[in-house]
């Protein structure tokens, strides 16, 4: 939309629909209604269609706002499609006289969607309190209040009229010589309409919300379609008449407002994940690579101003502190340049590969390809993988690992190598034990248990269980 003012999309439809109506008045080539049965069938069937597709986006929408004014505005579209479908056949089966059923109760229909229209546009949209009981509630009593009258029109459609017959009449010029019942019909539906229109502006002037300047639009559309039947009040099926065009292109602006509503909701969701990936690599980075970087940091200024003595001890901290640094850089690269839709398999797989081939370890992979993770518990595993293999070969001096990823009543990962293995109970920091520290927090903080078995001289297993 741009800078345009929700006014302006507002004036421009009522224009056009303007300029369509004069040159229905003015032009004697321009009639009000034309012989033509199945393009009158096409147009009602595109406009039913294009109402229930914009009522399923808009019960997107209420499902978020959960507002008054979104219900009314889903009981609205989804009254309308629906008795699109359901009056023509419901007049086939259930009234002898199906063509005066057919034509008053799509009228009637019309009448009270556009009552709702219009309440949609001038409620406050405040959140509901039980949302889905009010649904039902509203939907209820409208599947009521149109059973009451659909007895009533079944019980006098043989006196219903028809309004002009476009057969006889002349349909050139306006005519108000029908039945004050259609006459009036008419006049309620261009009035709630313009209602509509003037709410649902005065809503986008005051939001700025996109979606209802084309609700404003399409109310203003819909609105002269009414005066257009009121210039010429016929109901006769077989005729098409350019009211209907306009009605049509009424739904249409709804359902291209619609669908741009879904294109800014994706493109939300599209910002929303990359800040709440650069989020999680910020907070992987500051968690590890910047934690292990300012250990180097500190340890090497101790060194260098010799207050404390450069021992191996000391030095070996050094050494496996820049190698967690080195791994956490090398972990934040692969996973920056990883696809994002990488299933849990290939991203394990490369994991295992990477590090194994680094480290000089031979890597045994065993995969249920079925298993499905949220992203935080896939990072989390990847990490710890990671780690296993890493530790496996530096710490352990293994020549090969196994790491297997199983899925049954819960997700299994077991690491096993074949190095020297150590005595758990005596395990401490400065003898690698950070690292499987590390790995621990990660599993508990996803609901998990990570259980370590070993000795010396017999390997290394290490089996994480995620509920």
């Amino acid at each position: 939309m741009g800078g345009l003012r929700p006014r302006y999309l507002t004036l421009a439809a009522a224009d056009l629909a303007g300029a369509v109506t004069i040159a229905a008045l003015l032009r004697p080539e321009v009639q009000f209604a034309y012989r033509a049965p199945s393009l009158h069938v096409m147009i009602e069937t595109t406009a039913a269609m294009a109402a229930l597709i914009a009522a399923y986006l808009v019960y997107g929408r209420f499902s978020h706002s959960r507002s008054t004014s979104d219900l009314l505005l889903l009981a609205a579209l989804a009254f309308l499609s629906v008795t699109k479908f359901v009056v023509p056949i419901a007049s086939g089966h259930l009234v002898q006289n199906s063509e005066r059923f057919a034509a008053w109760a799509a009228l009637t229909a019309s009448v009270l969607g556009s009552a709702l229209f219009a309440a949609s546009a001038l409620v406050p949209a405040r959140p509901l309190r039980r949302p889905v009981v009010s649904a039902q509630v509203l939907f209820g009593a409208l599947f009521a209040v149109a059973f009451v009258l659909a007895i009533i029109l079944a019980d006098i459609s043989n006196r219903l009229p028809l309004g002009l017959d476009p057969s006889t009449a002349d349909a050139r010029f306006p005519h108000f010589a029908a039945s004050p019942a259609l006459i009036l019909m008419e006049v309620a539906g261009m009035l709630f309409f313009g209602l509509a229109a003037i709410g649902f502006t005065r809503r986008a002037e005051w939001t700025g919300d996109e979606f209802t300047t084309w609700l404003a639009a399409s109310a203003a559309l819909a609105c002269f379609a009414r005066l257009n039947y009121l210039f010429f009040p016929s109901l006769y099926a077989e005729w098409l008449y350019p009211a209907d065009v306009m009605r049509l292109g009424a739904y249409l602006l709804i359902l291209t407002g619609a669908a741009r509503e879904i294109s800014r909701y994706r493109r939300g969701l599209s910002t929303a994940a990359i800040l709440d990936e650069r989020r999680r690599i910020a907070r992987d980075l500051h968690d590890g690579l910047a934690q292990e970087l300012a250990f180097i940091v500190t340890k090497s200024r101790s060194l260098a101003e010799e207050t404390i003595e450069p021992n191996v001890r000391e030095l070996g901290r050094l050494a496996a502190a820049a190698e967690r640094a080195l791994d956490e850089s090398r972990r934040a690269i692969t996973a920056l340049f990883a696809p994002i839709d990488e299933s849990l398999e290939a991203a394990v797989v490369q994991t295992v590969e990477e590090v194994a081939s680094r480290v000089g370890t031979r890597a045994e992979i065993e995969i249920d390809p079925n298993i499905q993770l949220p992203s935080a518990s896939k990072e989390a595993l990847l990490r710890v993988v990671r780690e296993a293999v890493s530790n496996a070969s530096r710490h352990g001096g293994a020549s090969s690992v196994r790491v297997q990823l199983l899925n049954g009543d819960a997700v299994r990962l077991i690491v096993s190598d074949d190095g020297s293995g150590f005595d758990p109970t005596i395990l401490g920091r400065d003898s690698g034990g950070y690292g499987l520290a590390t790995m621990t927090e990660r599993v508990h903080a996803l609901g998990g248990e990570l259980s370590i078995a070993s000795r010396p001289k017999a390997g290394t297993k290490i089996e994480v269980v995620l509920p």
